[in-house]
């Protein structure tokens, strides 16, 4: 009985249907689009517009939301905060806010202007985190930091501080072991003698057991 349609039937897929949740975002003006607080390259849709988004167990696809072409496929992000951005397409591209960003990172030091230079819009976020370890940790130490951050081609902040937090303590180790160990002082004028204290001790104890 099904001799008519057996003509008409395709064979099966390899794989099984993959599930995806489906979106819509908008593009940056850094080429990027943010999904769960990571963000992906969305070259060639334009700056402002909207891109359909279908993210499935381990990828992502960006579609065009009128025709579902496919514009791009990333793996998904794996931590909070990463770029999926070729260095080819990290066009440094400076805002308002990116000026900002280099003086603060000029005040600081060179090290630290030279690490946060090397970023277009697409780490601002990261930037700012790094000019704003300012007043936690002494300029010198985030320059320290900012040096061998720019020596192994990190960029991340959280990186970032914690070098600045290793290279704060090992600085605080150094300077104490310069200074000379003092004897404490027994006698001083603004030490009372033990005898006062003890008086002061059994008044306040004859106060508190008396009736009232």
């Amino acid at each position: 009985m099904f001799q008519e349609e057996r003509a008409h039937l395709k064979a099966l897929p390899l794989e099984g249907f993959h599930y995806f949740e489906e979106g819509t975002r908008t593009v940056g003006d850094d080429t990027t689009i943010q999904v769960d607080s990571a963000w992906y390259a969305a070259r060639p849709a334009r700056i402002g517009s909207a891109v359909l988004i279908r993210l499935y167990e381990h990828e992502l696809e960006i579609r065009d939301p009128h025709t579902l072409e496919l514009i791009r496929r990333h793996p998904r992000a794996t931590h909070k905060g990463e770029v999926k951005l070729p260095d080819a397409e990290r066009v440094f591209n400076p805002s308002r806010q990116t000026h900002q960003i280099l003086a603060r990172a000029e005040h600081i030091g060179p090290n630290t202007l030279a690490l946060c230079s090397q970023r277009g819009r697409e780490a601002q976020k990261s930037m700012w985190g790094i000019v704003g370890l300012s007043p936690r940790y002494p300029d010198c130490i985030l320059e320290q930091a900012a040096a061998v951050a720019l020596a192994r081609q990190i960029h991340s902040c959280k990186a970032v501080r914690a070098m600045a937090e290793q290279l704060l303590a090992q600085a605080v180790v150094d300077l104490d072991a310069l200074q000379p160990q003092l004897p404490l002082t027994q006698q001083h004028e603004l030490i009372r003698a033990p005898a006062e204290y003890a008086e002061f001790f059994n008044r306040l104890s004859a106060a508190n057991t008396s009736p009232s």
